[in-house]
Parts: structure tokens; sequence; C-alpha cells
């Protein structure tokens, strides 16, 4: 077994005759007893097959993107597809095989240095739900009979439902790192995260109050910016209070752009990446919402 302090997984690899096996758990494997298996990313020597939830796949740019079909098991009862389905928030990508398009996780870019981040980010996703059986569903109360809420935070890493060029299959899994930092920043501080499918992120108080919502982005082009003041306004707009709005987006707009967003009341935070692959977030203490 391979074991990683930093990434806080462990993983073996082994070539059989007709699929490359690979294994994940959870924390420092014991060298004396036997380890459980948190998930398997199996895929063929080649091409794609079905029965294996495990695959390569290759965007217009040549960008190889290991991918899952969220097929988990583990022998618990109710663990399976239509569990991880259910629980995860947030779109498959659509990748043609052969003649027809198929839904898959995409779970790391080879083309990215952050891709262990990223596949341990999935391995740790594929751990909590297969607790969800043992725990108990939250009551949460609506805001309106089409717009309700959770008040849980299920971790997330991957993005939308299309994979544009330009090495954005990079960009839809940091997504996700991206988003848990800033959540677990925000729990460090005492903070009640959730979030759902029209939202990143948002912040709970008073039980049922959306006090603010999150939108994160990984570019800075002008389509990003655009579709983060959209997704907040349009998905947000009947929540009463009205919310505070935060964008949150790499370092790098130009300060007409910061101007015109700040014009719009809607916050902004911008982050880069460390050495370590960690997201460092440039001064969040001056968001409005956190003082």
């Amino acid at each position: 077994l391979n074991y990683s302090k930093v990434l806080g997984i462990w993983w073996t690899f082994q070539r059989q005759t007709d699929k490359y096996w690979n294994s994940y758990g959870i924390g420092d494997p014991s060298e004396k007893h036997n380890n459980s298996i948190t998930c398997e990313i199996n895929y063929p020597l080649d091409s794609i097959n079905p029965r294996l939830a495990g695959g390569l796949a290759i965007n217009e740019d040549g960008e190889a993107i290991l991918i899952h079909s969220g097929r988990i098991g583990g022998g618990k009862a109710g663990v399976g597809k239509k569990l991880f389905i259910d629980n995860y928030i947030g779109e498959a990508v659509e990748i043609k095989v052969k003649d027809s398009m198929h839904e898959y996780i995409p779970v790391g870019s080879l083309n990215s240095e952050r891709f262990a981040n990223q596949v341990a980010l999935f391995v740790k996703e594929v751990a909590r739900i297969k607790d969800l059986p043992k725990l108990e569903s939250p009551v949460v109360p609506a805001i309106k009979p089409t717009d309700k809420l959770k008040n849980t935070f299920t971790d997330e890493f991957w993005g939308r439902k299309y994979i544009p060029s330009n090495h954005s299959g990079v960009a839809i899994c940091d997504h996700g790192l991206v988003v848990n930092s800033f959540k677990e920043l925000l729990l460090k501080k005492d903070f009640h995260v959730a979030n759902n499918q029209y939202r990143d992120l948002y912040i709970i108080k008073e039980g049922v109050i959306v006090d603010t919502v999150f939108e994160f982005k990984t570019g800075t082009d002008r389509q990003s910016v655009y579709s983060a003041i959209g997704q907040l306004q349009l998905n947000n707009t009947m929540l009463t209070p009205k919310p505070k709005y935060v964008i949150v987006i790499p370092l790098g707009l130009s300060d007409e752009i910061q101007r015109t967003i700040r014009s719009l009341e809607i916050e902004l935070l911008e982050y880069t990446w460390e050495n370590d692959g960690k997201v460092k977030f440039i001064k969040p203490e001056k968001l409005v919402c956190l003082v």
C-alpha cells in the first residue's frame, strides 16, 4: 500500500489481465489488520468498459480526465449508485462513448498539478456518502414549497454539465477543492453552512434564514463573471429576506470589472493557489458577511 499523510488516504494499484485495479482507503493503513477499501476506480486496459466504474476521457484539447460512473459498493444495504447520485450535489459531465452520450463524474485532471488532491477529495466524498444510511436525514423547513433548502453541506468536486476547451477539465475538478477549502474556513468560525443544486455554498442563521450565498468560479473570463452574477440573482431572487451575495473567484479581475460587480451589491473574494495545492483566500475577513 501507498499512504499520504498530507492527503489522508492510502491506495494500491495493480495491472490485471483485463483492467487496472485501483483501490483507495481513508487514513493511515494498519499493518496488523485488514484495511477496508473505500472505493475503487477501475478501468480497462484500453477503451471504456461499462462493467467498470472508472475510465479515462479525453477532451477536445487532448486533456486526460479520470472519470467515475458513480456506482459505489461495499456490501452495505442501500449503498449503490442511486445513493451516490441522490446525495451528491451537482451535475455529471456528458461523455461520448462510441455513438452515445453517458454521464460520468470527473474525478481529476491528469493535466493538473492538483490531481492527487482531486482524487483524495473524491475518495473522502465516497466515504461520506457510504455513511449516510447510518444517519438520520435532518428535517429542514422550506422557504417555499418550490425552494426547499438543506441545512447541511455536501462536499463537491465537480462542476457543470459541459467541458469547454482551454483545460476546463482542470477547472471543473478544482471547483470542489475551492468550495471545500472555504467551507472549512467558515466552519472554524462556527458558521452553519450548506449547499444545494442551485447554490455552491450558503450561510444559515437562526436555523432557516439564508444569510449569505456564495458562487465559486475557477476562471476570470467574462463568461465566468456573467455566469456567477446570473446564478446569484436568478437562483435567489425569491428568498426573503434577500441574502448577501459573494462571488469567489481567482485573483486577477480588472478594477473596472470589480467596480461593476460591487455596484450590483455583490461582494468579491479572490483566491490564489499555493505550491502545496491548497487555496489561499485574499483577506476574507473584509467580507461584510463574516464581520
